[in-house]
């Protein structure tokens, strides 16, 4: 890669990340859960050998509904969430923890870096890295 390459991915990396409103903040944490949890349901169906027709079949929606959560396309809801625990007998463990105050900081400056960017106009994506679909940055 040359040196404009490596500039425009580091741009896009820093625009993926960016938020300009709280709203926009809210729908990657949305998509976050969504694709952590539908991440985990498929670990599941691969270990019970079920295929997303059949989950469809059990659950009593289409393949293609199905295919959309997997794909994101649509967002999965308490009751279907209650008809695959229902349909595959299986448990879910939802739990609480309090965010590391650094990291709630991060997101502040975050948003508060796109609101006003005059006035913070360098960041640094050193200490950046991705595990299982959770970003972190030290």
């Amino acid at each position: 890669m040359n040196m404009r390459s490596n500039d425009k991915v580091l741009q896009e990396f820093r625009d993926l990340l960016s938020f300009n409103s709280e709203e926009e903040l809210v729908t990657r944490e949305q998509n976050v859960i969504h694709f952590q949890f539908m991440s985990g349901l498929e670990e599941i169906m691969k270990q019970l050998k079920i295929s997303r027709k059949k989950l469809a079949e059990a659950v009593g929606v289409s393949a293609s509904y199905i295919t959309q959560l997997f794909r994101g396309t649509k967002m999965i809801n308490i009751e279907m969430l209650a008809k695959i625990k229902l349909a595959l007998e299986i448990e879910y463990e939802i739990e609480c923890v309090q965010s590391i105050q650094k990291e709630n900081t991060l997101r502040k400056n975050w948003l508060t870096y796109h609101r006003n960017r005059s006035a913070c106009r360098e960041l640094s994506f050193e200490k950046l890295s991705i595990r299982k679909g959770t970003l972190k940055i030290a």
